[in-house]
């Protein structure tokens, strides 16, 4: 397994534990009155496993799996590890963002806008994630 495919899913699993950890103070707040219960939560738990867990995971196993690009083509494999970086810190900013915006009263409209913001940040990694692999895609069979 190549070394930025292997950063990718080490960097899934992590996710996929913060995920699980958030689901399970939910599941104790909600069942054992133990903590609170806010309702950013639940979109912060949900955003951690299919983004961060799910969709690295996935990443991981497209830069594995998938074909060498053709000489020539336009895939730059330097840009797959800016993007693991940038979605990295899109994903740990929106997770602790919907955190902080269910402690926060009133609701600091900053906040939201940063929420916006690094989300946004997100999806345009993903889709440059993709756009810098289709080479990759449509390679001939080796």
């Amino acid at each position: 397994m190549p070394p930025l495919a292997r950063r990718y899913l080490k960097t899934s699993f992590w996710f996929g534990a913060t995920g699980i950890l958030t689901g399970m103070h939910m599941a104790s707040a909600l069942h054992l009155r133990a903590g609170s219960l806010h309702r950013y939560y639940l979109s912060a738990h949900t955003h951690m496993m299919l983004v961060g867990f799910f969709l690295m995971m996935f990443m991981a196993i497209l830069l594995w799996k998938l074909p060498p690009a053709p000489e020539g083509s336009r895939y730059k494999p330097a840009l797959m590890g800016w993007l693991w970086m940038a979605l990295v810190i899109c994903t740990i900013g929106r997770f602790l963002g919907e955190l902080v915006l269910g402690y926060s009263r009133p609701e600091p409209d900053w906040l939201h806008y940063a929420i916006f913001a690094v989300s946004t940040a997100q999806g345009a990694c993903v889709l440059a994630f993709v756009v810098n692999l289709l080479p990759r895609i449509n390679a001939p069979d080796v």
